[in-house]
């Protein structure tokens, strides 16, 4: 088994595994254009599309709709393809493939880790075997 690499952690050549990610000054960092919204996961800079209010917005369990008018990703949700808005560790859920987290489950409508998996950062679940 290969336990996942962080963001900010050491790193030589191309080891950096996190999409969007490599390795910069010897440290897994998030590419140009990218930002990291926890320590595995890098997402597009950039605003979502235009809304003049949350019903514009496609999903608002997940969405809002900012003072620039543009519909941005609530807290426990992360951009995809910034085009939409999916729940990552304690967003709401009814299905376990809407968490975008590795090794999620949706719990009691909450992204939760997996079964002999435990968390380890805001959007990132490990397995148990990891830690020891």
């Amino acid at each position: 088994m290969t336990c996942a690499p962080l963001l900010n952690t050491s790193c030589r050549h191309d080891e950096c595994k996190i999409e969007s990610s490599h390795c910069i000054e010897r440290k897994c960092q998030c590419k140009p254009g990218y930002s990291a919204v926890s320590t595995n996961q890098c997402v597009k800079t950039s605003s979502l599309y235009s809304c003049t209010d949350i019903s514009h917005s496609a999903d608002s369990w997940h969405f809002d709709c900012s003072k620039e008018k543009k519909c941005v990703c609530k807290a426990n949700n992360s951009a995809i393809n910034n085009l939409s808005c999916l729940p990552v560790l304690g967003g709401i859920c009814w299905k376990d493939d809407q968490c975008v987290t590795q090794n999620p489950i949706c719990v009691d409508f909450r992204c939760r880790c997996k079964s002999g998996f435990i968390l380890v950062s805001h959007n990132m679940c490990e397995s148990i075997e990891c830690r020891y």
